[in-house]
């Protein structure tokens, strides 16, 4: 992988210089964005399969905050991408965006799993 696409999963160096260099704190930060984003994702693609928009909206907005806090661009940008579709009503966009947001969910977890373990 490439330095332009490792960054763009994960920019650990951003995450790090926003907490003061704590790694300590980054690991801390990183568990708790890896027990929380599946379960966002998955209570989106519910949301969206239920016709919730309002609801769906608030999920993938969360998604897209914790990403950009732990400085995870990819994830952010997909999110965020979803996010308008839900406010347009665009369900064409959001059927074929769930897939995409889940997959960078899984590149990013393994970026970080392997970072926490370095």
């Amino acid at each position: 992988m490439g330095q332009s696409e490792g960054a763009n999963i994960f920019d650990a160096e951003g995450m790090l210089e926003r907490l003061g260099g704590d790694r300590e704190l980054a690991v801390m930060v990183l568990n708790t964005f890896l027990d929380d984003c599946p379960k966002r994702i998955r209570d989106f693609r519910a949301q969206i399969d239920s016709g919730d928009l309002k609801s769906a909206e608030r999920s993938v907005h969360s998604v897209k905050g914790a990403s950009a806090n732990i400085s995870a661009e990819g994830l952010r940008e997909c999110a965020a991408g979803l996010e308008t579709a839900v406010k347009s009503g665009d369900t064409g966009a959001l059927n074929g965006g769930i897939g995409d947001l889940e997959q960078k969910f899984l590149e990013l977890e393994l970026e970080l799993r392997r970072w926490i373990a370095a």
